[in-house]
């Protein structure tokens, strides 16, 4: 929970498999999902943000078995992974603006992590988010 602040619409944490930092701007999508899964899930008073059924921190596997339900109720192939959402969303990012997709993906930049800490704001890591939005949910004009 501390790593997301609803009201600035912001994440800022650290990458647990590098510990470099990462920072978002979420969508307003996120947000209005976070704030009804809290309602209807009272996490008691949990330092996470998502748990598990159990009340205990939400783990990495837990998150992988969720997606692939989903997944497979959605009818997708095994082929859409959560490693590929990430990479499309991190090559989207990139050509948006290079140095900044560095700030959202949680790789090294080569700033002070204070520094990459204060980003989630940046007009330029908000344009990467919106268009990581716009290229997973806008609709086609002919659909």
């Amino acid at each position: 929970k501390a790593d997301v602040n609803l009201k600035e619409r912001t994440l800022t944490a650290r990458r647990p498999k590098t510990r470099h930092v990462r920072v978002a701007y979420l969508w307003e999508r996120t947000v209005k999902a976070i704030e009804e899964y809290q309602n209807e899930r009272p996490n008691n008073g949990s330092e996470s943000l998502f748990v598990s059924g159990h009340g205990s921190p939400m783990s990495g596997e837990t998150l992988r078995q969720r997606f692939m339900a989903i997944r497979k109720r959605a009818k997708l192939p095994k082929t859409v992974t959560l490693e590929g959402l990430r990479d499309a969303a991190y090559t989207v990012a990139e050509s948006v603006d290079s140095h900044h997709a560095k700030f959202i993906a949680g790789h090294k930049t080569g700033m002070s992590d204070k520094y990459v800490l204060r980003q989630a704001t940046n007009q330029r890591v908000k344009e990467c988010c919106e268009a990581i939005e716009t290229h997973f949910f806008a609709r086609k004009e002919n659909q």
